[in-house]
């Protein structure tokens, strides 16, 4: 319990590694925003409890990551600002989304950048205007509480200012207990168990966990996610502890495993020049890559043309 609380207070006082990221975010859409209206569709009205700032690239494969996402997943992400977070979720996994958000423009970016990833991404994503402090009880527990057609979360993500987790915490977690199909918690920056509300002027020095988790949080800090302010709780079937051992062994990324994983390699022909095709065959030669390639065909590269010319995609991502 004691070891519990030092992290908790470590936790408060340590920026993360995505601090500067996510610091120059903060003022390019929180300190040149409006700071209030009376609108009550805004972050910045009377019924928001957090400014929009966007989640830092940076940060975005660590909450995948601690999430432990898969294309079974159902991602909620309450104040969803632009949508980016699952866009990406939709796109990287596959898994179906739904952004919650009490900004109307934002809400409106959300739906426009899903339609422009595509009609995967566009799909998979559902977005909707709702006030989460006013949202009513059992509404994470039910397919279409919210509205219909809305699968209830497995996962629930949550990256707002710790005014505005405190504010939600205790309605959070009474669904987090109720709810028959169980979901976990990711939080960005603040902890549930350590998050304060500035707007109280808690100090450094005054700060006492067990002040600031009056809910009664137990959450999750995995060494490699706490360095990029990633938290979070586990399923409420499911302790800390078997949340750690369970804990999935993560890939060999090294020469030797991407050369056994990697697909066969098309190459195309008059798109990059002599010199920026030796610079790559001198890349795959360093990563110790010899797999099968194969050239394409000319009926292929005609395809190829005739899509680049009509704008069309090759698919939801690439690799190289």
């Amino acid at each position: 319990h004691t070891h519990t609380l030092h992290a908790a207070r470590a936790a408060f006082m340590t920026l993360d590694l995505c601090e500067a990221e996510q610091s120059a975010l903060a003022r390019e859409h929180v300190l040149t925003a409006r700071l209030y209206t009376d609108d009550p569709h805004s972050h910045a009205g009377p019924r928001s409890i957090s400014p929009f700032a966007p989640c830092c690239a940076s940060r975005l494969p660590v909450v995948y990551d601690a999430a432990r996402l898969t294309r079974d997943s159902v991602v909620w992400d309450l104040g969803c600002g632009d949508g980016r977070v699952l866009h990406d979720a939709a796109a990287r996994y596959g898994c179906r989304c739904v952004g919650v958000e009490i900004d109307a423009t934002c809400l409106r970016r959300c739906a426009s950048r899903a339609k422009s990833r595509g009609p995967v991404v566009d799909t998979l994503c559902r977005w909707h205007l709702a006030d989460v402090t006013a949202a009513p009880e059992g509404v994470l527990g039910r397919d279409d509480a919210l509205a219909p057609g809305t699968p209830a979360p497995t996962v629930v993500i949550v990256f707002v200012t710790g005014h505005g987790l405190r504010a939600i915490s205790p309605w959070l977690k009474r669904e987090w207990e109720r709810a028959p199909r169980p979901f976990t918690i990711v939080t960005c920056v603040e902890s549930l168990d350590a998050c304060v509300d500035y707007r109280d002027g808690v100090s450094f020095d005054d700060f006492d966990p067990r002040a600031a988790n009056p809910d009664g949080w137990e959450v999750y800090r995995d060494e490699t996610h706490a360095k990029y302010g990633v938290f979070v709780v586990p399923p409420r079937c499911v302790s800390v502890e078997a949340w750690r051992a369970s804990r999935p062994t993560p890939r060999a990324c090294g020469p030797g495993s991407v050369a056994a994983d990697a697909e066969p390699v098309a190459v195309v022909r008059n798109v990059l020049t002599d010199a920026e095709c030796a610079v790559l065959h001198l890349f795959a030669a360093s990563t110790g890559f010899e797999g099968p390639h194969r050239t394409r065909t000319e009926d292929e590269e005609e395809e190829e043309r005739e899509r680049m010319e009509r704008g069309e995609a090759r698919g939801g991502g690439g690799s190289l």
